[in-house]
């Protein structure tokens, strides 16, 4: 009890637990909420109170981790409570307040007991929870430091909470980040899956600019060629769980990583739980999360029955969730796509998070939405899952530019944000360059953009085929990924295309001439530079400096 007792101390010294327990009493007590045994306000589930006990939406205040800081008062609290009840002398301690109309079972197959073993198997009853100023006295006293015998004893249970210890001993608090603060002890003190999810996340820097996983195009030379121009995580290829299980060509032809690729998302697709599990275990220690492919809405996938077709059964994704989350070392994500309806897509959310996801990125468009250039995702989707949930939320769709990453945090508070399609036109995209236009040149510009567009396709292909020669992989992955690169050059130069189309065994050094010809091509005497083009894609918006990448897109 000591670790616990200093945690204690650390908590009265910043007077964070009168504020912390006394502000989401008055939301509560205001705004009339329920609980369920989970911990949820029954019927609120997708609202915020502020201090006063208003409702005020999905408004976001500044935010770490679950959910905006006024809404994570009122969940945290009606955990905590349950937690604390859980706990005292019997199993069946009855908190009580004015009102007693709001009598909650708690049973002991609860979200509570499976995350953390909080409930010793009998029922425990909560009543009028956060009901009247009296009930709120009680609990918690309104001067800084904490002289009831019970709070001290509540508090010192719940900073033993799980990785609770590590977080605030010797942890220095700047006034700005107070809030910050108090939202990750919260959590860790009342929410042991979200505390280890967090954790996690935190010891891997909190990656925000990521490679999106893609089929046969998120290989390792490619997601090392993303590293450095500024992405801090990335997926592999979505990788097949029973070919992977059963067949040692293909696990070695198809994945391979090294130490700098790191942090690393390796992604699997499966409709057979031991079957995952399986594959997952090989890999398990070469990554830091193993993750699930709910999301991938192509015709493959619903003629081998997983992706997003695996949304038409529920109790199997729940099922695959939970057997890596029970039988792995490593902790698992997953990536989904929305449902039409808000109301399912949050519910399926939080399915996948008590199954024991740590990590859900969500595809703001829905299955049938397949055509992301015609169909913008919905980031107002995104902003819902992120409120609802008390773990990292990564956020797919929309991510062109730079910019766009910045933007779709601050709009949706997520924790990052992925891009597929935009980097295999642009791997250099999140150090914030722009493709020099093919009848431009930067040289001529201002210092400021000609950074912005210095960079060229040619170039980041043959930086790219080198990265081959060191990393190798499959041909028709490098052939992809040229292709796409080199798009608006073969466009100009189309028997080039035609060359690489009609060689059916290319090599490294191949590739590296065609390029080296291109570019020759396109330099020959008679090429016309039109700088006017480089105007124009100036005015629509510029990316921001490389340098912001370094300090974080989005911060708090």
């Amino acid at each position: 009890m000591r670790a616990a007792a200093r945690a204690g101390e650390f908590l009265r010294r910043k007077r964070s637990v009168a504020g912390l327990f006394s502000g989401c009493t008055k939301g509560l007590s205001r705004s009339g909420s329920t609980l369920s045994s989970s911990g949820a306000e029954v019927g609120q589930l997708r609202k915020v109170w502020d201090c006063d006990g208003r409702e005020t939406g999905f408004r976001r205040s500044p935010s770490f981790g679950s959910r905006s800081f006024e809404q994570f008062f009122g969940r945290s609290y009606s955990v905590a409570v349950h937690v604390l009840a859980a706990n005292m002398e019997g199993g069946s301690e009855v908190l009580r307040g004015e009102s007693t109309e709001s009598v909650i079972p708690m049973e002991s197959n609860s979200g509570l007991e499976r995350n953390g073993g909080y409930s010793n198997g009998t029922t425990t009853v909560v009543e009028g929870i956060a009901q009247g100023e009296d009930t709120k006295r009680d609990l918690v006293p309104e001067t800084p430091g904490i002289s009831s015998a019970r709070v001290r004893e509540e508090v010192e249970l719940a900073v033993e909470a799980e990785g609770m210890k590590e977080l605030v001993e010797g942890a220095a608090v700047e006034d700005g980040n107070l809030a910050k603060r108090l939202k990750v002890e919260a959590t860790v003190a009342v929410l042991p899956h979200a505390a280890k999810a967090w954790e996690h996340w935190n010891k891997l820097g909190a990656p925000k600019l990521m490679v999106a996983p893609m089929v046969d195009q998120s290989e390792l030379p490619f997601r090392m060629l993303c590293r450095k121009y500024g992405a801090t995580a990335a997926y592999s290829p979505m990788l097949h769980s029973r070919l992977f299980a059963q067949d040692v060509k293909y696990r070695t032809k198809e994945f391979s990583t090294c130490p700098e690729d790191r942090p690393l998302f390796i992604q699997f697709c499966a409709n057979n739980p031991d079957t995952l599990l399986e594959a997952a275990r090989f890999v398990q220690d070469d990554c830091d999360y193993v993750d699930i492919n709910f999301g991938c809405p192509q015709r493959i996938a619903k003629r081998g029955n997983y992706g997003a077709f695996l949304m038409d059964d529920l109790p199997l994704v729940r099922s695959l969730v939970a057997k890596l989350a029970t039988g792995l070392t490593t902790p698992v994500s997953c990536k989904i796509r929305m449902f039409p309806k808000l109301e399912d897509t949050l519910a399926y959310a939080r399915m996948i998070e008590e199954a024991g996801c740590c990590l859900l990125a969500v595809h703001g468009r829905t299955r049938d939405q397949k055509d992301g250039k015609a169909i913008r995702a919905d980031w107002e989707v995104i902003k819902a899952v992120k409120a609802a949930l008390t773990i990292p939320v990564i956020a797919n769709g929309n991510i062109r530019w730079l910019e766009d990453a910045d933007e779709c945090i601050r709009v949706t508070g997520v924790d990052g944000v992925m891009s597929a399609e935009s980097l295999l036109e642009n791997p250099a995209l999140f150090a914030g360059y722009r493709m020099k236009p093919l009848d431009s040149s930067a040289d001529a510009e201002s210092d400021e953009l000609s950074w912005k567009y210095s960079l060229d396709e040619p170039t980041l292909v043959l930086e790219y085929l080198d990265l081959c020669e060191t990393y190798p992989v499959p041909p028709r992955m490098i052939r992809a990924h040229v292709h796409r690169m080199l798009g608006p050059w073969f466009r100009r130069y189309p028997e080039l295309r035609e060359e690489l189309n009609k060689e059916h065994k290319i090599t490294v050094e191949w590739l590296k001439d065609l390029v080296h010809r291109l570019i020759a091509r396109h330099k020959a005497p008679g090429t016309t530079e039109k700088p006017e083009m480089l105007d124009q894609v100036v005015n629509n918006g510029v990316a921001q400096p490389a340098q912001a990448v370094a300090a974080g897109v989005g911060a708090a």
